[in-house]
């Protein structure tokens, strides 16, 4: 059986699950699945190409069925280079602190008003 590629949890903007799958036979790129249903994960580029090519993913690890990751795709579904999947996630993930700790400040800024008031 050919290796498979690793993933990499991320989210969308909506905070839904997205796998980053790291090609074997392509080193350098990378591809996204976002999820479809519970475990089915369809990869982003061929659904916008009108195609739906799915792997099943269970606690971070792709389960292995009788394709490759990286076979039956849209003939215009391109991977994405890594370096610029990795910017965005660090970015993503920059950003997603920064709310938090806003939001959270915000709240003890208003809590501690609320108590002063009373």
């Amino acid at each position: 059986m050919e290796e498979i590629g690793t993933l990499t949890l991320a989210r969308t903007k909506f905070f839904n699950p997205l796998y980053v799958y790291k090609c074997v036979r392509r080193p350098g790129y990378v591809l996204e699945f976002s999820c479809r249903k519970g475990t089915l994960f369809h990869c982003c580029s061929c659904k916008r190409n009108g195609k739906t090519r799915c792997i099943t993913v269970i606690n971070s690890a792709i389960v292995p069925g009788v394709k490759h990751p990286e076979d039956d795709h849209h003939p215009r579904c391109l991977p994405l280079e890594h370096s610029g999947v990795s910017f965005a996630l660090l970015h993503a993930n920059v950003h997603k602190r920064q709310r938090n700790t806003f939001f959270f400040e915000e709240r003890c800024t208003f809590l501690r008003l609320w108590v002063f008031v009373c």
